[in-house]
């Protein structure tokens, strides 16, 4: 990953992005959302939809998108994040997920994921998360879910925490039926459809938040032999980003948090196609003296 920033301030709640020709005052001010979001995009369900038509859940470790199969777009998508707070005064326990957590920051230490890197550990807390979704979807029965079930699964995910999974869908929402798929094939085929491009043979490499797969195909079938994890995803950009903007500015690294440092790397950085010919751009001085403002 590279970026085009070369000179960050931050001013307050904001943060001023410019280049080494330009002042702070004709700088770019961008403000920080502060994970201030919208409503969930939710469109108006009918009576069809909410009986036998089937709910695919994209089960994703940062983001979980959910919605009826006749939608065109998610009905859903929010943050795969549980919170559970204990009552006062006699009170029951309070759950939120997602959008209705409204400051990730001030609850960062007793958010809950469901995930262990990429694979589904913490079923107490996918159990908060199916309420919310099911919930949202405007799901009439409190004891069951009429609707089928499509969600998706890590790559060769291992077979108790399927076996959970099922359970948990089967016995705590009598759902009618579960299908599981993996993003990555999903994907794959659909792109190979849109195009001319062969799908018997080829390699998908999938970039998730907690790892990234090297997925080979072979005869239109994912090769679970040959299937290679690196331990690297979008949580260690967002936290390389992070380190690196908090050592740079010690003074604000209170105000660079992890939510702020997401922000950043998803907005204001791109990737590069060609890796060596962005190393070469860096290596030519005139391009480092354009990019790079040295001093305060």
């Amino acid at each position: 990953m590279t970026s085009e920033l070369v000179s960050i301030v931050f001013v307050g709640e904001d943060i001023v992005i410019s280049q080494s020709a330009m002042s702070v005052a004709s700088a770019n001010v961008f403000h920080f959302s502060d994970n201030t979001r919208g409503k969930d995009p939710l469109d108006d369900l009918t009576e069809e939809s909410n009986s036998d038509t089937a709910i695919i859940i994209d089960n994703g470790s940062y983001e979980c998108r959910a919605g009826y199969r006749t939608s065109k777009e998610p009905d859903l998508i929010f943050r795969n994040l549980a919170l559970r707070q204990k009552g006062r005064n006699g009170e029951g326990d309070s759950c939120s997920v997602g959008h209705d957590i409204e400051n990730f920051e001030a609850v960062r230490l007793q958010l809950r994921s469901p995930f262990d890197r990429n694979v589904v550990t913490q079923f107490d807390a996918q159990e908060m998360v199916f309420d919310y979704i099911f919930s949202k979807l405007s799901v009439s029965s409190e004891e069951k879910v009429s609707s089928p079930v499509v969600i998706s699964e890590p790559v060769v995910n291992p077979n108790h925490c399927r076996k959970y999974m099922s359970e948990l869908l089967f016995e705590c929402y009598n759902v009618p039926t579960v299908t599981y798929y993996t993003d990555s094939m999903a994907s794959w085929h659909t792109h190979t459809m849109r195009t001319d491009l062969p799908s018997d043979y080829g390699i998908v490499v999938s970039i998730g938040y907690g790892a990234t797969h090297v997925i080979p195909i072979v005869n239109g079938k994912m090769d679970a032999n040959k299937i290679r994890r690196i331990s690297v995803g979008g949580y260690h950009l967002d936290y390389f980003m992070q380190r690196l903007l908090q050592l740079k500015y010690p003074i604000h690294s209170t105000s660079i948090t992890l939510t702020r440092a997401e922000e950043l790397s998803r907005n204001h950085t791109h990737l590069r196609l060609d890796y060596g010919e962005g190393c070469n751009d860096w290596l030519d001085i005139p391009y480092y003296e354009k990019m790079v403002r040295i001093g305060n």
